[in-house]
């Protein structure tokens, strides 16, 4: 053998002649590959005019005096080129890169240099952007057991000032799909984008009041919701279909209203449940609230409040009515639910005037403190049943129909039973 195994170091022969040759060849391998420091890795052929002793890590494609060369130590000694191949475990320092390079037996890649090295990568190489640079399957960050420390961890994210950005991305195939954090203010965001390119508010948090806005990028209050379609939807887990959904209308389309609907199709009226008007009434709609089934429960006239519900065979009337004609408050009832069903109450309806107070049954001006616009009905009792007519108290009327001389009308007098028709008693 006779060259050294690791360097290729020429070793000097028995009785070789002009030893110096063979030692001076030796000094120069030693110099261009022990402690080795490169201009740079990024070239892929010689510099113009190099200085002796300059070195390089050959750079792909490699061309010129350099073909052929790529991932070489490239060493200019004597006015020539000369090329080392790596050996695992060579290390190198880049000056133009100020980074210690490792040559693995296949690559150079980044070695750690210092307790303060300025990048560092994980199975990757880091830049000058990304200084940090990590490829694997996950990263564990635990508290401190060791030293020990407080039993707590905590991932600190501090940025210049508010103008500046402090934010966690995350991407898909390196393209930006969510991102959540510092980003312009000091307000906390989170904002989604399907393409990497346009982005949507999906949450915010004023740092000064605390306040939230879903689908905003700033909240008007404590809870602030934006949306195209639903602002706000509400479900139930054990009724999946049984989704509401509550949002103001479009330009166009019920623009001056809030629609709670039941489903998430608010474009389809037949699922609007309320609609709730800026104004009491609105040109489009001027009964103004529309509850279920488009039935009002809103503002008529400004001289003739009336707030109700339309008799339609399933649903009653109730009215309020106030200034009616000389001011007069007025309460009214034209239907009434009874035994499972809907019944209308006359065609005057049942009315508290408020002026009387008078009670109108079927007439829309009671003349009396309790106006029937038709017959009236008591309760009927046997004279077994009477309810007793001390409890009743005075005036109190019943019909009896078993009564000894036939059926007769009943008032109570305070302690007993008299027959309307002559006064007299009943046993």
């Amino acid at each position: 053998m006779d060259q050294s195994p690791a360097l290729g170091l020429p070793y000097i022969l028995p009785n070789q002649a002009q030893k110096h040759v063979t030692h001076n060849e030796a000094l120069r391998v030693l110099d261009a590959v022990v402690q080795i420091g490169v201009a740079s890795r990024g070239e892929t052929s010689p510099p113009p005019a190099p200085a002796d002793g300059t070195r390089h890590i050959v750079a792909a494609p490699a061309a010129g005096a350099w073909a052929g060369q790529e991932e070489a130590l490239a060493a200019f000694l004597d006015g020539a080129w000369h090329f080392f191949a790596p050996k695992a475990g060579w290390l190198a320092w880049v000056a133009d890169e100020a980074r210690l390079m490792v040559w693995d037996g296949a690559a150079w890649r980044v070695a750690a240099s210092s307790d303060m090295a300025t990048l560092f990568g994980v199975n990757t190489e880091p830049d000058a952007v990304n200084r940090l640079s990590v490829k694997s399957d996950g990263v564990l960050f635990s508290h401190d057991d060791v030293t020990p420390g407080s039993g707590g961890v905590r991932l600190t994210l501090n940025k210049q000032d508010a103008a500046a950005t402090a934010s966690v991305l995350f991407q898909s195939g390196y393209s930006g799909r969510a991102e959540f954090g510092l980003a312009g203010d000091d307000n906390w965001r989170v904002k989604v984008s399907a393409d990497g390119v346009s982005w949507r508010p999906a949450l915010a948090v004023d740092a000064a009041t605390g306040h939230v806005a879903v689908g905003a990028a700033q909240p008007q209050g404590p809870l602030h919701a934006e949306g195209e379609d639903a602002a706000l939807v509400l479900g139930n887990a054990l009724d999946p279909a049984g989704i509401w959904s509550v949002a103001p209308g479009r330009p166009g389309f019920y623009e001056d209203h809030l629609i709670v609907a039941h489903g998430g199709d608010l474009s389809d009226p037949a699922t609007h449940r309320m609609r709730l008007p800026k104004s009491a009434a609105p040109p489009s709609f001027p009964e103004g609230l529309a509850v279920s089934d488009g039935k009002r429960f809103a503002s008529e006239t400004s001289a003739a409040l009336a707030h109700y519900i339309p008799f339609d065979g399933t649903r009653g009337q109730l009215a309020f009515r106030g200034a009616d004609g000389g001011g007069t408050a007025r309460f009214r009832l034209t239907a009434y639910y009874h035994d499972g069903a809907w019944h209308a109450a006359t065609a005057g309806g049942w009315m508290v005037d408020a002026a009387g107070p008078r009670l109108g049954v079927g007439t829309d001006a009671p003349s009396a403190t309790i106006h029937a616009e038709g017959p009236v009905r008591v309760g009927s009792f046997s004279v077994a049943a009477l309810p007793d007519a001390v409890a009743v108290g005075a005036g109190a009327i019943v019909f009896v129909p078993d009564d000894t001389g036939g059926p007769a009308l009943a008032f109570s007098d305070g302690t007993v039973w008299r027959r309307a028709a002559d006064g007299t008693s009943i046993p």
